[in-house]
């Protein structure tokens, strides 16, 4: 199987001090192969639909990877590179780094790597700004990039 860098850039909104509508939910992203059959589908989840100022909560970087593939764990073994996330944050928002899930174990050949097939979702803290007020939306974006093969 070939190996391709992808990137897919994420959105959710969070609305402070109150809940969402299930319409604001940002669509998943498709990273496809070459005949463009997607591979694997990510999206951006998040624990609350809102947030008090000050607060930390999980968001959820959820892989749906389709049958025969996968992507790679932290420490990705013999071959492969980690899902890294550049996050684009509101001021005085802050992310921590990925709390990564156990991997499954990928023999390829006399190699072994760590990673994931299936679906994972990779959770991750996001502090809030002190200064949010009641009422305020704010947008969480970030552009993942990751290995899959």
């Amino acid at each position: 199987m070939a190996t391709r860098p992808l990137a897919a850039a994420l959105l959710a909104l969070i609305l402070v001090g109150a809940a969402l509508p299930a319409s604001a939910a940002a669509p998943p992203r498709v990273a496809h192969s070459p005949d463009r059959s997607p591979k694997v589908t990510v999206s951006l989840i998040s624990e609350p639909s809102a947030i008090e100022p000050g607060a930390t909560m999980w968001v959820g970087l959820r892989q749906r990877i389709a049958p025969g593939w996968h992507t790679y764990w932290i420490n990705p073994g013999d071959s492969g590179e980690a899902l890294t996330i550049e996050w684009a944050l509101p001021p005085g928002f802050t992310a921590e780094p990925i709390v990564w899930p156990h991997p499954e174990r990928i023999p390829v050949g006399p190699a072994m790597s760590y990673g994931y097939s299936r679906e994972v979702v990779l959770p991750v803290p996001v502090t809030a700004s002190t200064q949010l007020t009641t009422g305020d939306r704010v947008a969480l974006r970030g552009r993942m990039s990751w290995l899959q093969e």
